[in-house]
């Protein structure tokens, strides 16, 4: 019983991880926004978990407090409603809490969100790097034009990736 147990666990786990990532692919804003809400995750931990009750109680509870929160393009939001339900509410529903203290574990891990997604965003930020790759782009239809065989554009492709900027 308690292999089965772990294994479903085990099968949650996956599957929220695999529908977050979904849903921050962004393959539409209105489907992402609509995937990304507390109650939408609720119910596919719901179904998944047959505790759609409990399921739904912690849900609605964690939509209520990012119900303000929107995703707008360009802008930063304060938490992470969809990484907090992703966690909170499967953990909730399997260790049987209470819809308070489930909400109460989601919100850390909305603002951890938050800060690993920007920390992403930074740290792989380089504004030389961004400039070599505008070159690069626009240098494209000239070396098509120079280059006719593919080995020799992809040599040139990566001799133009390389362009350096001083910003003195």
């Amino acid at each position: 019983m308690a292999v089965s147990k772990l294994l479903i666990i085990k099968g949650v786990a996956i599957f929220m991880g695999c529908y977050y990532w979904f849903c921050r692919l962004r393959l539409g804003y209105t489907l992402s926004s609509a995937l990304l809400q507390p109650v939408t995750i609720a119910v596919f931990v719901g179904l998944i978990t047959g505790d759609m009750s409990n399921a739904m109680k912690i849900g609605a509870g964690l939509q209520l407090v990012y119900l303000g929160v929107t995703s707008t393009p360009g802008g930063n939001v304060p938490s992470d409603p969809a990484l907090a339900g992703c966690i909170a509410i499967p953990l909730g529903v399997a260790a049987g809490m209470n819809p308070e203290t489930a909400i109460a574990l989601a919100i850390p891990f909305g603002v951890i969100g938050v800060f690993v997604d920007q920390a992403g965003a930074e740290l792989s930020n380089s504004y030389e790097r961004l400039q070599s790759l505008v070159f690069c782009a626009s240098m494209t239809p000239i070396l098509k034009k120079l280059y006719s065989t593919d080995e020799e554009l992809s040599e040139a492709l990566k001799r133009h990736l390389v362009f350096q900027t001083k910003t003195y």
